[in-house]
């Protein structure tokens, strides 16, 4: 995901969910704590860009949530089907 499309899928999550957007804050808050930790530390070396944070944050946050409401998901399939074996 690129910077353009992070700020878009950030923006979208605002307007249209709320609950992973503030989640998104709490997260984006902990990453660029880490960036400045970073920074002093080794002189900006390993800091994940912009694009790629949002891609895996909303990566995380759909597939938590498909686990915590499996009722909102694969509602044709059997009981327990989401589930490892």
């Amino acid at each position: 995901m690129n910077y353009k499309q992070a700020i878009a899928a950030i923006e979208d999550w605002k307007q249209n969910n709320p609950e992973k957007f503030l989640a998104w804050t709490w997260f984006g808050r902990g990453v660029k704590k880490v960036e400045e930790w970073q920074c002093i530390e080794c002189g900006n070396e390993d800091v994940m860009p912009f694009g790629k944070a949002v891609g895996k944050f909303s990566e995380a946050y759909d597939w938590q949530h498909r686990e915590d409401h499996p009722e909102l998901y694969n509602q044709d399939m059997p009981e327990n089907f989401h589930l490892d074996d």
